[in-house]
């Protein structure tokens, strides 16, 4: 058995990434002959009998990722792979998690693979390949009309001048310094709208996606809880001590504190139900920018990642012309 130890990035970024053993000749049965890459669309390929092998191994790393992650999924459906180039194959699949259907792909790169959907890896015997770096940056800015910003809890008027999006990680030390220290500035600045929206990378932080998952509940049960909840998780609870069970008494106690209905707040929990809209949007940064840290901030469609000063931020907003006075008579150059 083959274990593999390094990874290639594709055209978009991952932000988990899983190892497996692969069987010397399964892999070389997945070297087949391709043409070179060019500008069209890649074509269909069938079904091999190394295809199958190759897809029941991915099978048993996603279904024991999303046991470790209690996702609860279900009907993983393989896909036609397709040939990207001569070097990389694409694996396609769906998978039913809750009511909603998401499609996601395994990439096999130089018979390395890796997975494009930053919730699915596993903490205990696929590890993250170390010391890889990241990936370059596709694009540097993506308009945030492209994100559902009114299903995400938000801070400030919704015509406010100025937009800034915080992708971020309950668990990030980062994230948790620019949370208690600059996000109680933005809040008293009038000109800006602030939308969060949670990006658990849980392959280097276990309980990153049961605390987004946590807090987005509580604003989906409680209009407008999001905000005391998210500032106890990040100033009072310190997520990366503790287990499974910990973090389980430490909702129950917030719940109880903040008068949140645990009958409500449990179901929400236990179907994950704002998983989909989380990962959505989540990718959609990822397909667009090519960064998968954080936290990574867009300020109106400027993309900034890690800690940043409110005068850093402000220096990203599109300057606004303002408006000339009622009555004014343009006149013509």
């Amino acid at each position: 058995m083959k274990r593999l130890s390094s990874l290639l990035f594709w055209f978009i970024a991952v932000s988990v990434i899983s190892q497996i053993p692969f069987s010397a000749q399964a892999v070389a049965d997945t070297n087949i002959k391709q043409p070179v890459a060019s500008k069209e669309p890649p074509k269909e390929v069938g079904i091999t009998d190394a295809d199958r092998a190759m897809q029941a191994k991915f099978q048993k790393v996603l279904e024991q990722s999303m046991a470790l992650q209690r996702v609860p999924a279900k009907s993983l459906t393989w896909m036609a792979p397709k040939q990207i180039s001569k070097s990389i194959k694409a694996f396609p699949f769906s998978i039913d998690i809750g009511n909603n259907r998401i499609f996601s792909t395994v990439y096999l790169i130089d018979n390395q693979y890796f997975v494009t959907t930053p919730i699915l890896d596993t903490k205990d015997s696929f590890r993250p390949v170390p010391d890889i770096s990241p990936p370059m940056p596709i694009d540097l800015s993506i308009s945030p009309s492209l994100f559902p910003l009114s299903h995400f809890p938000s801070i400030g008027p919704l015509n406010a001048q100025d937009t800034l999006i915080e992708f971020a990680d309950d668990q990030c030390h980062t994230c948790r310094k620019w949370n208690r220290e600059v996000l109680p500035l933005v809040r008293n600045e009038k000109n800006i709208r602030f939308i969060y929206i949670p990006y658990p990378i849980v392959v280097l932080h276990p309980n990153a996606l049961d605390a987004a998952i946590f807090e987005m509940c509580a604003e989906q049960t409680v209009p407008g809880s999001f905000w005391d909840v998210h500032d106890l998780l990040n100033n009072r609870i310190e997520l990366g001590t503790l287990s499974k069970n910990q973090m389980d008494s430490a909702f129950t106690g917030i719940m109880a504190t903040k008068n949140l209905p645990a009958a409500k707040m449990n179901a929400c929990i236990k179907t994950q139900q704002p998983l989909a809209e989380i990962q959505g949007a989540d990718d959609t940064l990822l397909s667009h920018t090519g960064i998968p840290n954080v936290p990574t901030f867009v300020a109106d469609g400027h993309v900034v990642t890690g800690y940043q000063s409110l005068e850093n931020i402000k220096k990203l907003f599109i300057p606004k012309t303002p408006a000339p006075p009622v009555g004014t008579i343009k006149k013509s150059p």
